[in-house]
């Protein structure tokens, strides 16, 4: 028999999106499974979408008032009953197969805490856009690479096991944003994950993804912390080396965010920013040239986000 499987889909006024991102869920064909549906205080028609799918049982469907994203990811972890558990954002779409394909990475490696695979964009004509495999192969290295690179573990391409996220401690409602990174800094600091050299699912990019360029300055704030707070349990359990790959990391995404500022005229935030890494880091030169022409380097930052957008299919 196969190991159960919890798929918590957390909603907030994403209503028109829910019934394809189920029909996603149930053309799976994976049993058992259960699928949980966490409705954030949404004040658009999504009970009255979900309606043939609650009076069906084809999901559980939860109410609550809004407590973002993590806190009704929380809610369905919870609630679920599944030895995996696998989260799907309301307006994505999962691969066909990849329940089968991510459960069964797990059941053949039992050491793992979780399964890992690639993803493709799409955009609101359903057009792919870009393709994205998993970064890396060293199971054992997972903590290093969230460190080192960006996050590889996008949250509806993977499948952890409940008692890793347990033992984690769930997902910090006090975050408003990157709040999968944190989780998987805690989970592969202790265990390793396996990569599905295939594609789990489909991500869905439009203008209220919380990934934008108007959400960047809370985004690279949120990493911060949550890349702080990487850096305390580490310090806890004395392990110098990754204190300072992470203090590496803190300092490289302060830069970004104060450039971030410099992009949008907060000049003088993002010079509170390079201050402080002046007085910490020393008087280097790239921080002094900062700070000096911020201006120059928020155009030189614009620049080259239309150039990347310009090369990207």
């Amino acid at each position: 028999m196969s190991t159960s499987v919890s798929i918590i889909i957390p909603s907030y006024n994403y209503g028109h999106y829910l019934p394809q991102t189920i029909e996603s869920v149930l053309c799976q064909g994976y049993e058992p499974m259960e699928i949980i549906v966490v409705d954030d205080g949404s004040t658009d028609n999504t009970r009255e979408m979900l309606e043939p799918y609650i009076s069906g049982g084809r999901i559980q469907y939860i109410w609550q008032e809004n407590r973002g994203l993590p806190g009704a990811r929380n809610t369905g972890i919870r609630q679920s009953r599944s030895e995996y558990v696998h989260f799907l954002d309301a307006d994505d779409l999962l691969e066909p197969g990849a329940i089968k394909a991510m459960a069964g990475a797990l059941d053949e490696n039992p050491a793992c805490a979780m399964a890992v695979g690639g993803k493709v964009f799409f955009n609101e004509k359903g057009e792919i856009r870009r393709e994205i495999p998993p970064h890396y192969q060293d199971k054992d290295q997972a903590f290093r690479a969230l460190v080192t690179k960006d996050n590889f573990i996008s949250i509806g391409c993977c499948m952890i096991r409940r008692q890793e996220i347990e033992q984690a401690g769930l997902f910090r409602e006090e975050m408003r944003s990157v709040e999968d990174l944190d989780l998987w800094l805690r989970i592969t600091y202790q265990r390793p994950v396996t990569c599905l050299e295939k594609t789990m699912a489909r991500i869905r990019k439009h203008e209220k993804n919380m990934s934008c360029d108007a959400h960047l300055p809370r985004m690279f704030q949120w990493e911060i912390f949550a890349f702080e707070k990487a850096w305390q349990m580490c310090d806890e359990n004395n392990d110098d080396l990754s204190k300072k790959m992470l203090t590496d990391k803190i300092r490289s995404k302060k830069q970004r965010l104060a450039l971030e500022y410099f992009r949008t005229g907060r000049i003088s935030e993002g010079r509170e920013i390079i201050d402080a890494l002046i007085a910490e880091m020393g008087p280097k030169p790239h921080l002094l040239f900062y700070r000096a022409f911020p201006k120059a380097f928020g155009l030189a930052v614009k620049a080259v986000k239309l150039i990347q957008r310009a090369g990207r299919p």
